[in-house]
């Protein structure tokens, strides 16, 4: 008699259905996909179009204005001939549908890269960019535009004339009196011939006049570069600017310049120095003159990470809470953003958890952020923003909206030497519940 097979034949599909399930369970585990408040469709901003590639660079690039307008701004090459220019386009729905990106300051045959972009409560739109317009060096250019982005002011230098190391991309801000405070560095932080150093300028008209600029940091014969700040949020005289500074060579510490006049005066201190790198940070003032810092910290020893750190002062600058890292994984390069109804304080940065290990060059990365509802004390869970999969994000940003909701761009690689830029909105209505519970 033939001995039945559907028993053991039932047993092997079994023990095959459970090893699927737990093989993808782990696959699971190493895939993070999009943050609830996050899974909305990502719209393509630039055009995409062959042997053009778009990418926003350092600083911020979006910017959304009091009626809930989002305007992008970024640098667009021209691959051959190799042409850069600045790129700009809105949104008036939310980030669903975007203008077709133009050319918005000029035209120059000369290089234009590196554009920031700042809105004030009247909702007229503050850009800086580097340009060679008015022949080499590199100087900082400034243009305004009152209607929406439609028309554009002709640009103008703000950077001194008589410079002549190239300044590299500016930051950008507007304080809650119409201030408009303008930070950037002068000479090239990787060679020792052309010492970097940082200037600040203002307007107090609303962006009419800029002062003479003045240098920021105190020692001359060491690199200091990259300033980065925002005072968008803040209703008083506090000024905070942080840029990475080597005066400790070869060591990278992060250093800050606090005016408690609005720009007036400055005084210099060192605030993050370990013997590991700490670097590229960003700082913004809330509307309570709180100074938030952040940056990243590369460390000393090759078996530890990257990370994003955090910290913030209650009393200008005098004291500083222990630091605190926000990040889960391989992290940096991270820049704030700030409700203006002050409910919510996001951070966000670049996240290369999906890399693979060094000393591989493959930098598969996402954009990610946190955010506090108190100030600072404690933060949400991570929010993934970005799931790319094999592709690696470039210069991320985030801004909100009059209304406090929250709003991202980033540039991915779409095939050698070619990048698209693209946005999305956070979930409205999940927007709604968190901005309501708190």
């Amino acid at each position: 008699m033939l001995r039945s097979t559907r028993t053991p034949l039932l047993a092997v599909c079994l023990a095959l259905l459970i090893a699927s399930l737990l093989l993808a369970s782990v696959l699971a585990a190493d895939t993070h996909g999009l943050s609830p408040n996050w899974d909305t469709p990502a719209v393509q901003v630039s055009s995409g179009a062959a042997g053009v590639s778009s990418t926003g660079g350092v600083g911020r690039k979006l910017a959304v204005d009091p009626q809930n307008r989002l305007h992008i701004v970024w640098t667009e090459q021209t691959l051959s001939p190799q042409r850069f220019d600045i790129y700009y386009a809105r949104s008036t729905d939310g980030g669903k549908t975007w203008t077709t990106g133009r050319e918005i300051v000029g035209g120059s045959d000369l290089p234009a890269i590196g554009p920031n972009i700042a809105v004030d409560r009247s909702g007229t739109l503050h850009l800086a960019w580097i340009d060679l317009r008015g022949g080499t060096p590199y100087r900082v250019y400034y243009s305004r535009s009152f209607d929406g982005g439609d028309t554009w002011e002709e640009p103008r230098p703000v950077s001194s004339l008589s410079e002549t190391l190239d300044a590299a991309v500016p930051s950008i801000s507007v304080d809650t009196s119409g201030r408009v405070h303008l930070a950037w560095h002068v000479g090239n932080p990787d060679q020792d011939s052309t010492i970097a150093q940082v200037y600040y300028t203002r307007s107090t008209d609303g962006g009419d006049t800029f002062e003479e600029p003045r240098r920021l940091n105190t020692d001359l014969s060491h690199h200091a570069a990259w300033p980065r700040f925002s005072v968008e949020g803040t209703s008083g005289d506090v000024v905070a600017i942080a840029w990475r500074d080597n005066r400790r060579d070869p060591d990278w510490d992060v250093y800050m310049a606090i005016s408690t006049d609005g720009g007036q005066t400055f005084v210099e201190q060192a605030v993050q120095a370990t013997s590991a790198r700490d670097w590229d940070p960003d700082v913004l003032v809330d509307a309570f003159g709180v100074i938030h810092l952040s940056y990243t910290t590369f460390p000393d020893t090759e078996d530890t990470e990257p990370s994003v750190g955090y910290r913030f002062s209650t009393d200008q600058g005098q004291s500083w809470s222990d630091p605190l890292v926000l990040s889960e994984a391989r992290s940096m390069l991270s820049s704030w953003a700030y409700d203006p109804s002050g409910k919510r304080l996001w951070l966000w940065w670049k996240d290369e958890r999906d890399a693979d290990p060094p000393p591989s060059e493959e930098k598969r990365s996402d954009v990610v952020a946190k955010y506090s509802t108190d100030g600072g004390l404690t933060w949400s869970e991570l929010q993934f923003v970005t799931d790319e999969g094999d592709a690696e994000v470039y210069f991320p940003g985030m801004a909100l909206g009059a209304d406090g909701r929250a709003y991202a761009m980033w540039s991915i690689e779409v095939e050698p030497g070619r990048n698209v830029v693209y946005a999305r909105s956070e979930v409205y209505q999940i927007f709604l519940t968190l901005i309501t519970s708190n």
